[in-house]
């Protein structure tokens, strides 16, 4: 099935299909060879004459189907919900695209889902089940894409699938829920006042959120990112550059991360964290509050150490790390690296056989170690004025 709506004025348009290998096409808005099918998308929608106001739903039951729509011009809709295996989803807003919003939802196990959207003021929601890919592409680097919201929803039992999100411009929101295990999360965001928002609950899932840019030339300003972790052997990475980032990781279950698709081999050496927290601005906070045997969290806000290795750097201050690893997180690690002025850092571990190290660089530094049980190791290394190191054992 292939839908060419062209011109100016109110478009709108909905299709159904039903039965196995369907493909699905409509297109809102002059593509060159708009008749080639699967086009690519990405070199499809072209800048065109005012095609406005578009609404498109498509509709596919059966397995193997390919649905998609194009849409160029503004105030375009998009909906496409599929039901059946190995179904892939494909929306894409482009060019002089504005006010869009995308849903796709897809009730099957293997499914795939690509949306794309330029313009300004997006929103794509995606809807899965069990072992699917999820991909959202706001803006794409092109500096035109403002006030996105994109959600992920994986639904429970929804093991070996990956959610992939990428938003540029500003205000952004992320929200990513996964449940079950084997599961892959990625968010990027360059821009202001970005969110992000992630839940994962089933053991050996993944994390990795990036704000910035990263390391030098930030504009990734305001971000907050809060991360869910319920399961054994997870593993989250989270690296945010600007000013005012604020991290929340919250980990729970049982043994040690084995990342599949992440690599933090360039800030550790031989010990894969279960959190790995780089903040790089002014008035960085992050928080971890982890609940597992062999637990690793390293926090880096900012640092330096001029030649020592280390590195990262940008000038760093008023960074606070606050980490808690409770009773159940037993042989548990924390590293907290801070570089600059007026750094806080607080560790508080409460099981047996834990080491906590904080390196702070700068002046007024102050450390907090409390470790309330019997075989813990503790390390403090302050340089500057000022500095204050509590650690009671």
């Amino acid at each position: 099935m292939y839908t060419l709506q062209d011109g100016g004025g109110n478009q709108t348009l909905v299709a159904n299909q039903s039965g196995t290998n369907n493909q699905g096409q409509v297109t809102q808005g002059a593509v060159p060879n708009p008749l080639t099918f699967p086009p690519k998308g990405h070199d499809q929608a072209r800048s065109v004459a005012g095609s406005m106001d578009n609404n498109a739903t498509l509709g596919q039951s059966g397995a193997d189907g390919i649905a998609q729509i194009v849409q160029a011009g503004s105030g375009s809709l998009a909906t496409i919900d599929q039901s059946g295996t190995s179904n892939e989803t494909r929306i894409f807003q482009q060019e002089n695209s504005e006010g869009n919003t995308a849903t796709s939802t897809q009730t099957g196990n293997d499914a795939n889902s690509n949306i794309s959207q330029f313009g300004s003021g997006n929103e794509g929601t995606v809807t899965q089940n069990d072992g699917s890919d999820s991909n959202v592409e706001q803006g794409n680097f092109d500096d035109q894409s403002s006030g996105n919201t994109a959600t992920v929803n994986q639904n429970a039992g929804s093991s070996r699938s990956v959610s992939d999100i990428n938003q540029n411009g500003s205000d952004n929101e992320t929200n990513v829920t996964q449940s079950g295990a084997n599961n892959d999360s990625f968010a990027y965001t360059t821009g202001d006042s970005n969110k992000v928002g992630l839940t994962q609950s089933g053991a050996k899932n993944a994390s990795v959120i990036i704000q910035r840019g990263f390391v030098t030339g930030a504009t990734a300003t305001g971000n907050k990112a809060t991360v869910s972790q319920i399961g054994s052997d997870t593993n989250n990475q989270l690296r945010q550059d600007g000013l005012r980032n604020t991290a929340n990781v919250t980990l729970s279950g049982t043994g040690r991360s084995e990342p599949r698709q992440t690599d933090s081999a360039g800030y550790t050496e031989n010990v894969p964290p279960e959190s790995d927290i780089i903040q790089i601005g002014e008035v960085n906070q992050a928080t971890v509050d982890q609940a597992a045997d062999r637990s690793r969290v390293t926090i880096y806000q900012g640092v330096d150490r001029s030649s020592g290795d280390l590195l990262l750097a940008d000038n760093s201050r008023n960074n606070s790390a606050t980490t808690t690893q409770t009773a159940s997180a037993d042989d548990s690690r924390s590293d907290t690296y801070q570089g600059g002025s007026d750094n806080i850092a607080d560790v508080n571990q409460s099981g047996v056989s834990n080491l906590s190290e904080i390196d702070q660089l700068g002046t007024r530094n102050i450390a907090n170690v409390n470790q309330s049980t019997a075989g813990n190791r503790s390390s403090v290394n302050q340089n500057g004025t000022s500095n204050v190191a509590n650690v009671r054992q």
